[in-house]
């Protein structure tokens, strides 16, 4: 009896689980879709609706990370042509603290996006994250090859040469990053940093 009882789901976890099944269904229909729309050569549709995307905004509104990164798991599987997973997907998995996963899916957001600037900064936060610099100053270079206002790149930058104890030149792209966006908070402390050290 007491084994029966311990399978039973909240009301709340039941509807959870129907929306998961729901949406897996529903992805998986499109993707069916999807592909018969590429043997035809037929224009290509947004086929992960809106509604979906809301259920993966309501699961992080719920502190339910690794139900929403489950999801964009899913749709990444079913089409793995469509950039618009990636980014939000890298960006769950490394506030996960999974920044490997995180640096595989920006690394396949920048070859379906090259020309997106911002994929390239946030595959070079990740590269400055998992300790691998010239990558990340090669990346960061990209971004700002293809958006020269990419403040977030010129602060990647300073912190490379920052750890390499090129402070002075750092404390230049410091201060670009912060001319381009006054509000970023990490670009003006390490502004701040870099003008205090001798």
């Amino acid at each position: 009896m007491i084994q029966v009882i311990e399978t039973f789901m909240s009301a709340k976890e039941c509807l959870v689980s129907a929306l998961s099944v729901g949406l897996f269904v529903m992805t998986l229909v499109a993707g069916v879709v999807q592909s018969l729309r590429v043997d035809r050569k037929l224009p290509a549709v947004n086929l992960f609706s809106e509604g979906a995307w809301n259920y993966i905004h309501d699961l992080l509104a719920h502190d339910d990370v690794d139900g929403a990164i489950a999801q964009l798991e899913m749709r990444k599987r079913i089409q793995p042509q469509d950039a618009d997973t990636y980014e939000p997907l890298g960006s769950l998995l490394a506030r996960s603290d999974r920044p490997q996963d995180a640096r595989d899916n920006y690394e396949e957001l920048v070859r379906l996006r090259p020309d997106y600037a911002r994929g390239h900064h946030l595959l070079g936060t990740t590269y400055l994250n998992t300790n691998q610099p010239n990558l990340a100053a090669r990346t960061f270079t990209r971004s700002i090859q293809l958006d020269p206002n990419s403040a977030p790149a010129y602060n990647g930058i300073g912190v490379i040469l920052a750890r390499q104890g090129q402070i002075a030149e750092a404390e230049k792209y410091f201060a670009k990053a912060v001319e381009l966006d006054p509000n970023d908070e990490g670009a003006r402390i390490n502004l701040e940093r870099a003008r205090i050290r001798p």
